[in-house]
């Protein structure tokens, strides 16, 4: 397991099961990963981590990122973990479904990925700074720290 488990109180069969959740040392993980990824393709970006359910627990502007990608990775990020799908996923099905990119709050722009331990959501990285693919590029090397 990866991240931090929730214990639950009881030992009673009717007591919900054990919830993984993502730790700051876990965050900082990831943080240090897509940096490095992002460092070894000369871009300068903004890298956001949040927990399951969006909110931030880590961000980390790099030297010379745009001001701007403050906003858009942390929005990437919320909605990679609000979605459960890669930002560049959610841009395609808003090619399908253009309403999906109108809905305020989702970025359907690549550089968003999910965490996961095993099948559960325990937070997501968004990436922004550099073309889209590179954002992308440097928010699975985030993920990929993770496992």
């Amino acid at each position: 397991m990866i991240a931090g488990t929730a214990q639950p109180h009881r030992g009673d069969a009717d007591v919900l099961p054990k919830k993984s959740f993502l730790t700051l040392a876990h965050a900082s993980i990831v943080v240090a990963a897509a940096r490095a990824a992002a460092e070894a393709d000369g871009v300068a970006v903004t890298i956001v981590v949040t927990d399951a359910s969006g909110e931030m627990l880590k961000l980390e502007r790099m030297d010379n990122a745009p001001l701007l990608s403050l906003l858009v990775a942390q929005g990437k990020a919320k909605t990679a973990a609000h979605m459960r799908l890669d930002t560049g996923q959610v841009g395609k099905l808003a090619e399908i479904l253009p309403a999906l990119g109108t809905i305020p709050g989702v970025f359907p722009l690549p550089g968003g990925v999910p965490l996961w331990d095993q099948n559960e959501l325990v937070g997501a990285i968004g990436v922004s700074g550099g073309v889209g693919l590179e954002d992308q590029a440097v928010a699975e090397a985030g993920a990929r720290a993770l496992t």
